[in-house]
């Protein structure tokens, strides 16, 4: 498996659902999905089981108590199986259907992959960053990544 995504939630249950709705609607099953959520108290965690089924056998979640975005986001790698870590936290969607079949037929072997991010709100295409220099140890992946954050 190439692709591991991670979702990061904490009582953002509405946010979650879009995010997750975004995710099952990819036409590639080639990923496993992970949701990490922050011990909510919104019904993050009935969102979470109400959409399981959607994913088959493709998704791990947990919700417990943590330390932050940044202690959760190491709880998802620590999950992950995939070669690439893609987050899409809460609230995030993917840029359409196909984004994980193009990632999946995108032939690289980088350690770090990213692409562009849409924002609708102002219709502006932000271009990727330079990452020549970023230590060739962090595994991250961005791909068409559409922001939601008002």
């Amino acid at each position: 498996m190439k692709l591991s995504i991670i979702t990061i939630n904490r009582n953002n249950a509405a946010g979650l659902r879009d995010t997750m709705q975004s995710v099952v609607s990819q036409t590639s099953r080639d990923f496993e999905y992970i949701v990490v959520d922050g011990a909510s108290t919104d019904g993050s965690v009935e969102v979470i089981k109400e959409l399981a089924p959607l994913f088959g056998d493709g998704l791990k979640w947990l919700s417990e108590p943590d330390n932050g975005i940044f202690s959760a986001m190491n709880k998802g790698i620590r999950m992950a199986e995939g070669t690439y870590c893609l987050f899409l936290n809460s609230g995030d969607s993917l840029y359409n259907s196909q984004v994980v079949d193009e990632f999946v037929q995108f032939d690289c072997n980088e350690d770090i992959v990213s692409g562009q991010e849409y924002i609708p709100q102002m219709n502006l295409v932000c271009p990727p960053p330079n990452l020549k220099n970023l230590p060739t140890t962090i595994l991250l992946m961005m791909f068409y990544v559409i922001s939601l954050r008002s």
